[in-house]
């Protein structure tokens, strides 16, 4: 894992060099909540979920070494269309970063106003594979889903233990 600065992660997703494929990622399902909590993550640098991605390129070439047909053809068309990399996780921090970026979100900080500032001077985590197969990057989004919906129910199950015990004490 390595730091990535935010306007780069911009950039790049702007100009088509990161594909964000619908059959690895959730669809963009988060509320202007949950993207205010990134956005002031970001501002703290508590960040803590990297963005993932595969390179291409590389994934293209040894897909045709093992010859492997649909492979073959799913990594060619990204090369084809100049992506450099293709997301596993990240869809929806990476399209509230764009939609901060944009002003789309109508989000201002007190302690920084300025958007650009910002975006050149915060770095968010990020893990770059240098080629997958498709199924290694199917299990690993499988695998990260379950790691997320693990800490869902904890922070759910935190929050019914907090409103019993608020309701206890009230009665």
């Amino acid at each position: 894992t390595n730091l990535i600065y935010v306007d780069r992660i911009i950039e790049d997703i702007v100009n088509n060099k990161i594909y964000i494929d619908p059959n690895f990622q959730r669809r963009d399902a988060w509320t202007i909540e949950d993207r205010k909590e990134f956005i002031d993550s970001v501002y703290k640098n508590m960040v803590s979920n990297s963005i993932i991605l595969v390179n291409v390129i590389a994934s293209h070439q040894k897909a045709k070494f093992h010859n492997r047909h649909k492979e073959i053809e799913y990594f060619g068309d990204l090369v084809d269309k100049g992506y450099e990399y293709v997301s596993i996780d990240g869809n929806n921090r990476s399209q509230t970063l764009v939609k901060y970026h944009k002003d789309e979100l109508n989000i201002v900080y007190s302690h920084d106003k300025d958007r650009e500032i910002f975006l050149r001077r915060k770095q968010l985590p990020l893990t770059v594979y240098d080629s997958m197969t498709l199924e290694q990057m199917h299990e690993l989004g499988i695998k990260i889903n379950k790691s997320l919906d693990k800490k869902l129910f904890e922070k759910v199950m935190n929050y019914l233990l907090l409103i019993l015990g608020l309701w206890l004490l009230i009665k």
